[in-house]
């Protein structure tokens, strides 16, 4: 799989161009369970159509996982090959389970639901995500050249929420209700600073998780 490029419609993927991105932080890295300096990869491989549930019908239909670095490569298969609907911007995935084993079934969910795990930050035929983002590639279709476009994910962080970071490679992370998410919790999101690009905006700088391209900063602090 090539090196996906940035879209050329700036009306349909964002206004403006992205300056190119320094190297984040290498201490951010264990934010996704993954030594320091490691991010997720990009990656995908062709795939048929996967059935499962759905909660609207016209979007997400099921998520195939495979076992690499990090978190696995989800790739989205949609509901039918003559609907090219995608989950949109701003909207929210829940996945079932903890775990990338047994092709475990996602559904677009309210962000405001306890079960949203991920949030699609952007989406289309050639794009490149933030170097701290998880690159998902979505097939219609059962052939390579079918390939419809890239959707880019992150945790969907709230403030006063525990993050479990992936203890394995077939571990999902967490994003929940301290009291929720388990005896794993390292940390809780302390706040969100939009427009922002530097960890020196959080009270423990090291504790910061810095999307460059989305002018974002997660500011956390350890529960434990």
């Amino acid at each position: 799989m090539t090196t996906p490029q940035r879209p050329s419609d700036p009306h349909q993927y964002g206004a403006g161009g992205q300056p190119p991105q320094p190297d984040p932080d290498p201490r951010q890295g264990w934010l996704y369970g993954l030594p320091a300096g490691q991010f997720p990869p990009p990656l995908g491989s062709p795939v048929g159509p996967v059935p499962g549930r759905s909660a609207f019908p016209r979007i997400l239909i099921a998520v195939l996982l495979a076992a690499v670095v990090g978190l696995g490569v989800f790739l989205f298969v949609q509901s039918s090959r003559s609907d090219p609907t995608a989950a949109p911007v701003g909207a929210c995935l829940e996945v079932v389970g903890t775990t990338t084993v047994g092709n475990p079934e996602s559904a677009q969910t309210d962000c405001g639901d306890p079960g949203a795990q991920f949030e699609v930050t952007e989406t289309g035929s050639s794009v490149s995500c933030d170097r701290l983002e998880l690159s998902y590639v979505r097939h219609q279709g059962d052939g390579e050249s079918e390939v419809t476009s890239t959707v880019c994910l992150r945790p969907h962080f709230e403030v006063g929420e525990c993050y479990v970071r992936p203890t394995t490679q077939t571990t999902l992370p967490r994003v929940g209700p301290c009291s929720d998410v388990g005896s794993n919790t390292e940390v809780r999101v302390d706040s969100l600073h939009q427009n922002s690009t530097s960890g020196s905006v959080c009270s423990s700088p090291s504790l910061s998780y810095t999307y460059v391209k989305r002018r974002l900063v997660v500011c956390l602090s350890r529960v434990r």
